[in-house]
């Protein structure tokens, strides 16, 4: 069994659930707790985002909803509103390696809840320099400099002295 904690406004509710990847258990949680489908419908329109954490690591750094689940794994579940604490970055992307063959901003943009603007990009068979403008609420622009992190990118903040690398 999967031990699962959904959090709400108003508290966090447990469920202990039997699924073999994180598709499966937001599936089995959407037919657990009507309040929950409600939130899983307004993440696919929009209104709100559903974050999910294994064992205190965000699936999104993984394999994503095919990350699979074995028994005495904890799940988190957050629902967060999109236009809570919404902030905007500037930065400057330099990567190379593995990551030159990598759709990163697309993924960044498929995964996250942020806008990505493209401000300007250079490419070459060694290396990759991007511009771009992040736009979302703070823990998800966070958690995108964090996956980039992973990504062995640099990143350099063009909002202050701050850099991540």
């Amino acid at each position: 069994m999967i031990n699962v904690t959904v959090k709400f406004d108003d508290g966090d509710r447990n469920f202990n659930v039997d699924a073999g990847r994180v598709a499966e258990l937001l599936d089995v949680l959407r037919h657990e707790d009507s309040r929950l489908s409600d939130y899983l419908v307004k993440g696919i329109n929009g209104s709100h985002q559903i974050i999910v954490s294994l064992n205190g690591d965000d699936v999104r750094f993984g394999r994503y909803l095919n990350t699979p689940l074995k028994d005495g794994d904890n799940i988190q579940v957050e629902i967060r509103s999109r236009d809570k604490d919404r902030i905007f970055k500037e930065l400057y992307l330099t990567f190379s390696g593995e990551a030159l063959g990598q759709p990163l901003l697309y993924t960044v943009g498929s995964m996250f809840s942020v806008v990505v603007n493209i401000r300007g990009a250079s490419i070459t068979a060694r290396r990759g320099f991007a511009h771009i403008e992040l736009e979302g609420p703070r823990q998800e622009v966070d958690a995108v400099l964090e996956w980039f992190r992973r990504k062995n990118v640099q990143v350099e903040s063009l909002d202050g002295n701050e850099k991540q690398s």
